[in-house]
C-alpha cells in the first residue's frame, strides 16, 4: 500500500489540505505459478479525497498494475481495505474521549447515539489504529442491534479480524447472518 503515496502525493499537490477515507474493493487472486494479483471492484469513500477521480483513478492503476510474489496456494478472496489519508499536521486531543464516549454508550446499550457517533468518528480522516478499529466494531456491532442490516455488513466487511467475532454475534442475537 505503500506505492499508494505517490497518489496521494499527486492529490496534495492540487489541495494541500485534501483528505479522505478510501475503503477499496478488491479480488485477490493466488496462482502459484503466476503469483498474486489485485482488482479493483470499488471504492466507498467519504470526504473530498474520495471524490478526486484522478486520485481514485491512480489507486486503482497502483493497484492492479503490480504482481505480488506467488504463495503455495491457488485461491481467490474478496475485500474491503479501508485507507484513509490526511496531510496531518494538527494535534487531536479528543480522539481517544470521542471514542471512549462511543464505546460507552454502546456498552449502555444506546446504539442509536453510539452509531451516529461512531460514523461521525469515522469521518476524522486521521483517526487510525486501534481508535478507529474500535470504532468500526461499534458501528457494526450497533448497526446489527438496530437491524440496519447493510450497514452491519458494511462494517463487517471493515472490522480488523479481533473485532469480526463481536459483530457477528450481535448480529446473529437479532437474526442477521453474516457468515454464510
Amino acid at each position: 500500500m505503500r506505492l499508494l503515496d505517490r497518489c496521494y502525493r499527486a492529490a496534495l499537490s492540487t489541495d494541500p489540505k485534501i483528505s479522505g477515507v478510501v475503503n477499496t474493493g478488491l479480488t485477490i487472486r493466488s496462482d502459484p505459478s503466476l503469483g498474486i494479483t489485485l482488482t479493483v471492484t470499488g471504492f466507498d469513500t467519504d470526504g473530498p479525497l474520495g471524490e478526486s477521480k484522478e486520485f481514485l483513478a491512480c489507486v486503482k492503476t497502483t493497484l492492479e498494475s503490480n504482481v505480488l510474489p506467488p504463495v503455495t496456494s491457488l485461491g481467490m478472496i474478496e475485500v474491503t481495505y479501508p485507507l484513509t489519508f490526511d496531510p496531518g499536521g494538527v494535534v487531536h486531543h479528543d480522539d481517544k474521549s470521542i471514542v471512549d464516549a462511543c464505546v460507552r454508550a454502546a456498552k449502555q446499550g444506546r446504539c442509536a447515539e453510539a452509531f451516529d457517533a461512531a460514523e461521525r468518528g469515522l469521518k476524522r480522516t486521521w483517526l487510525a489504529g486501534p481508535l478507529r478499529h474500535s470504532l468500526i466494531e461499534v458501528a457494526g456491532t450497533c448497526a446489527c442491534r438496530l437491524k440496519d442490516e447493510p450497514k452491519a455488513r458494511h462494517y463487517f466487511s471493515l472490522a480488523s479480524p479481533e473485532f469480526e467475532d463481536n459483530i457477528v454475534r450481535a448480529c446473529t442475537e437479532v437474526n442477521i447472518k453474516l457468515l454464510e
